[in-house]
């Protein structure tokens, strides 16, 4: 939260606000959940695991 709130100039809790209510609009629990509706929709790329 802290680095997107740095980048986008608001608060961390702004952050928090909007990301949960993106998660509750597609019926997301988790974080993980959102990454993995951002990934298969395009919305972010996928990156290799780390060896």
């Amino acid at each position: 939260m802290k680095e997107i709130s740095k980048i986008l100039d608001i608060s961390p809790r702004t952050v928090e606000f909007h990301k949960s209510g993106i998660m509750s609009e597609l019926g997301l629990r988790t974080t993980a959940e959102l990454t993995r509706y951002a990934i298969a929709h395009h919305l972010i790329a996928e990156t290799p695991a780390h060896s």
